[in-house]
């Protein structure tokens, strides 16, 4: 590979070949890292590849190179031979690659560390060629399973309906286990949510009514859906209405103090509900069940009641068609909703969709808030997809709508340049689609009312909503649905587990029905002598796993006081980072820096801060679980890393966790600091620097409380998955012994009889390993399809 020597030769002035014996041993972390982390890798990419003897000694003295050491290779020292050979497998795993898209954004992060006088322009121009002759590669993909469309059924769909065969076609094999014959149910029982956002006046509710082809939602020129909706299916229409509790509610109040416009709702409310009140906000939370024509009383922002100010979320159950497949719609308050504590539940909601839409009126599109929000989630949230709509296109003309998506793109580039991180543009914008809807017209001819759109130049497909649709089951229910793929790989793994251990079981039986029945005998008498033997080793077993069960909780401990620390050296560093500007400003200018400037500081600090501790977190988690489970494999050779599904199931931390803690908004600590600056910043740099720490303090402890709490569900549950992981394997193998002593005793039975036929037996027994290995072959092509 010429690239590797030239690389070599320009970083190093060294032959690729005398430093490496062996050039090509890609490390498959780098794939799953670049999946999970893709920001995050481009920028440690770059790091690494501009890492020369020029300075490197400067690089081992710096956190973020040696962040970028730790996750990349799992060393912490920045050294010579450890970098050559990170940069090794880092070339090797792009020439794979083949990602032209990828590359270029390796590519821009060299600029960046040109322009800050990292390295040279001539290197950075020589680096930035070099990745450029990577050739792209052309990935072939599999043709997907033919999904027969008089069948009307998507990929998800058509493999639930093959699994349900294989299941049957076993079930004439074999007694299936209850665990078997429960996988299409668990699979169907799975839920698909849908987050749909965008500011006041977006449209989300004519576009939702129009999806759901009901007028369920309310819809007004006033913005009127004033609380988090959560629609679900249900064959019984019903409505429940959750409350704020008083925790809740304590927290709206002490954000209205450093707010003006939240503090005129809580007023309002209070003198609107008078001693009626407490009825409502109750100690653990109040949830009411509702008629369904009675939502507009609880959640329109017009009703006079006023009861959505006391609203924290609202679950709607109807039996409409579209959520009929486990799908969920959460419905969320405009973007610039005053109340903060229903921004953060809102956002937690968000954080769990597997799919989010974002609404934008096209007549006032791509507003300040639009475009903090596409920035945020995928800056730092890794969606991997986010679906912008671009709704009441029946009032602009074409070129118009393409100025709006043109605006758009300009803005969020804009938007990146403020944060100083341009080089994210491209990889922000490819995750981006456009689809343009004329809402009011889609629920015209969904209600009937066709005519009406006709006469204004629209029928269904020109509407938009058609393609809304084709697009929400291809990301949701496709073959490229990650979440699709989870769910699939589970469910194959069980199955395939099945077909093997039962092909065993056949192959075993046949080679037991060549032997005599003497030799059966003397075959019995050794294994009931083995038997001493094996409860020893399962003996052993479970002391080790409650030694296991025993360090897992120890190092969750760990982790935990890791945390804390980590939550301390940010909150000083985002403190000294804002003293320290203040300080030079009024130096240097004579006057305080500017509030957007400091509200940037604090949120791409806080944001940046919690990714690089969410990532060491996981990253020491998963790591413990790994060495527990090898220590298994190495001390049994009975016991493989396959027996464990466990480790597939990093998941538990995505979806208990996730990425929730990232929306803790930082509007009410930007407010209070910048009072604190134009308070003391001319009179006493050392009473802002004492003000700021107790500001930062109270932030970073609230954190920290939500990090404890989530933290605990996550270690209560993979503990718990654990325990049972490891149970599991104690009975499987302990059955299997039990089994084994069965087969024996009746292999003898059978070969003592006289009436028996061993031929026919054998015959069946072959045609059952047969008929397993064609189950098998089918199932690895339906696992093949949804890799």
């Amino acid at each position: 590979m010429h690239i590797l020597n030239d690389f070599f030769l320009l970083n190093w002035q060294e032959d690729a070949k005398t430093l490496f014996s062996s050039i090509h041993d890609i490390d498959s972390h780098l794939e799953g890292f670049w999946k999970s982390e893709y920001e995050v890798f481009c920028d440690y990419v770059a790091i690494i590849f501009v890492c020369d003897p020029t300075n490197i000694e400067k690089f081992a003295e710096l956190q973020t190179p040696k962040n970028a050491i730790k996750v990349l290779s799992g060393a912490y020292e920045v050294e010579k031979k450890r970098v050559q050979y990170i940069q090794k497998e880092l070339l090797f795993f792009l020439k794979e690659k083949g990602d032209l898209s990828l590359n270029k954004s390796i590519q821009k992060r060299i600029e960046l560390l040109r322009k800050e006088e990292i390295i040279g322009y001539e290197k950075a121009r020589k680096l930035i060629s070099l990745l450029s002759l990577i050739e792209e590669k052309k990935v072939q993909q599999e043709t997907k399973i033919e999904v027969q469309k008089e069948q009307n059924l998507n990929f998800y769909q058509h493999s639930i309906s093959l699994i349900e065969e294989f299941i049957e076609e076993l079930s004439s094999l074999f007694d299936l286990k209850q665990k078997l014959e429960e996988i299409p149910q668990r699979i169907k029982k799975q839920e698909f949510s849908i987050g749909v956002t965008g500011v006041m006046n977006a449209g989300k509710s004519t576009m939702l009514n129009a999806l759901l082809g009901e007028e369920i939602l309310g819809t007004s020129v006033v913005p009127e859906t004033a609380n988090l909706t959560l629609l679900k299916y249900s064959k019984e229409q019903k409505a429940f209405v959750k409350f704020w509790d008083k925790s809740e509610w304590a927290k709206i109040e002490k954000n209205a103090q450093e707010d003006s416009s939240l503090e005129k709702f809580v007023a309002e409310t209070k003198e609107f509900f008078k001693d009626e009140f407490e009825n409502y906000i109750r100690e653990d939370g109040y949830v009411m069940e509702i008629p369904s024509n009675a939502l507009a009383n609880f959640t329109s922002a017009k009703h006079s009641q006023k009861k959505c100010n006391l609203v924290s979320s609202v679950e709607l159950y109807s039996d409409l068609k579209f959520l009929k497949d486990g799908v969920c719609i959460v419905d969320t308050p405009g973007l610039d909703d005053p109340v903060v504590q229903r921004e953060e539940i809102t956002k937690e909601y968000l954080s769990r969709c597997d799919l989010m839409i974002h609404l934008m009126n096209v007549n006032q599109s791509a507003t300040a808030k639009d475009v903090e929000f596409i920035v945020d989630t995928l800056l730092y949230q890794n969606v991997s997809r986010l679906l912008l709509v671009i709704t009441r296109i029946d009032s602009v003309k074409h070129q118009e709508l393409e100025e709006v998506i043109t605006y758009t793109k300009s803005a969020i580039f804009n938007r990146l340049k403020g944060l100083n991180k341009e080089g994210s543009f491209d990889a922000i914008i490819s995750k981006l689609d456009f689809i343009p809807i004329a809402s009011k017209m889609a629920l015209l001819c969904r209600l009937g009312r066709e005519e009406e759109a006709h006469k204004l130049g629209y029928d269904l497909e020109k509407s938009g909503i058609l393609k809304i649709e084709r697009y929400l089951e291809e990301v949701l229910f496709g073959a490229d649905s990650q979440k699709v793929k989870i769910i699939l790989a589970s469910a194959t793994k069980e199955l395939l587990l099945a077909v093997s251990s039962h092909k065993e079981l056949f192959e075993k039986q046949k080679e037991l029905l060549g032997k005599s029945t003497q030799e059966l005998y003397v075959l019995l008498e050794n294994f009931q002598a083995q038997i001493k033997q094996k409860q020893k080793f399962l003996q052993k077993l479970k002391i080790q796993v409650e030694n296991a069960k025993e360090d897992l909780k120890g190092h969750f401990g760990v982790l935990k006081n890791v945390a804390k620390n980590r939550f301390t050296q940010l909150q000083g560093v985002l403190k000294r980072r804002i003293v320290d500007d203040v300080s030079y400003e009024q130096r240097k200018n004579k006057k305080t820096p500017e509030s957007s400037r400091v509200e940037t500081m604090i949120d791409t600090g806080v944001k940046d801060g919690l990714i690089d501790l969410l990532r060491d977190y996981r990253y020491g988690f998963t790591k413990k679980m790994q060495e527990i489970f090898e220590s298994f494999e190495r001390e049994y050779e009975d016991i493989s890393l396959e027996d464990f599904s466990l480790l597939d199931s990093v998941a538990f931390f995505q979806n208990i966790l996730g990425k929730s803690l990232l929306f803790k908004s930082t509007k009410q600590l930007t407010s209070a600091v910048n009072t604190q600056i134009n308070n003391h910043a001319k009179k006493d740099i050392e009473l802002l620097d004492t003000n700021l720490e107790k500001l930062f303090g109270l932030f970073f402890d609230d954190i920290m409380q939500a990090f404890e709490k989530k933290s605990e569900q996550i270690n209560e549950a993979m503990y718990a998955e654990f325990e049972k992981e490891l149970n599991s394997l104690q009975d499987s193998l302990t059955k299997s012994v039990q089994e084994e002593e069965q087969m024996l005793h009746q292999t003898i039975k059978e070969l003592e009889d006289s009436d028996f036929d061993k031929e026919k037996k054998l015959q069946e027994l072959e045609e059952k390993i047969k008929k397993l290995l064609q189950i098998q072959e089918k199932i690895l092509k339906l696992r093949s399809q949804s890799e």
